[in-house]
């Protein structure tokens, strides 16, 4: 079976590259275990100062996206432990964002330290057109990053936004217009040099303002 997870270095840096699979299939048990064996990796070697999370560039639609990021599920690892693996890495982990970013994949995001964006990226969590909850964290992590009230429009009304309103609520932190990987690394570079620490959503209030990046764009 072909690993759904890739695992790859370079230099300090670990890239955790998640496979999107196609529309139809599901991110089950397997994907979940390289997943959570690449964040437990990475716990473990004191080699790295940083990890890059991000994933690779096939077409999102929705119902791939509902179906085909799902971390939940009864067996383990299930969707708190993926959380709890990525909000615990005492190094800065940065979510490397583009295309569409929906439903588990921008939830998934949410967990990371750190989030970077392509201009061209919208976000949307359309469950609720579906008549159904968002399922892996995002009502309770979007507060604490955007804020409660545009949190609430968010996963309310699941209408898509642009990267650049993604940035102005507080939901990515840089955005640029192309050279994205480049982008990155750069940022990545950026914290381990000032010796930034993790910024864990779980760790804000949810009284707390939007987040507002101290980072440069391109």
């Amino acid at each position: 079976m072909t690993p759904f997870v890739h695992l790859s270095r370079d230099g300090a840096v670990l890239v955790i590259e998640i496979d999107n699979p196609p529309p139809g299939a599901t991110f089950a048990q397997t994907a979940r275990q390289e997943l959570i064996g690449g964040l437990l990796a990475a716990r473990a070697d004191a080699t790295i100062d940083a990890i890059i999370l991000c994933a690779t560039n096939h077409p999102c639609e929705a119902d791939a996206e509902i179906t085909g990021l799902d971390l939940g599920g009864m067996s383990h690892p299930d969707s708190n432990d993926i959380f709890n693996a990525i909000e615990d890495l005492a190094r800065p982990v940065v979510a490397v964002l583009h295309g569409t970013v929906l439903s588990g994949r921008l939830e998934l995001a949410l967990l990371a330290h750190y989030r970077i964006a392509v201009a061209s990226t919208t976000f949307r969590l359309p469950e609720v057109k579906l008549e159904i909850s968002q399922g892996t964290g995002g009502t309770q992590h979007l507060p604490r990053i955007a804020g409660m009230r545009d949190a609430l429009d968010r996963t309310t009304g699941g209408t898509p936004i642009s990267a650049r309103k993604a940035q102005e609520l507080g939901i990515v932190d840089v955005v640029v217009e192309n050279g994205l990987r480049e982008a990155a690394f750069k940022l990545v570079h950026e914290l381990v040099a000032n010796g930034t620490p993790p910024r864990r959503a779980r760790d804000l209030s949810l009284d707390s303002s939007v987040i507002h990046s101290n980072f440069s764009n391109n």
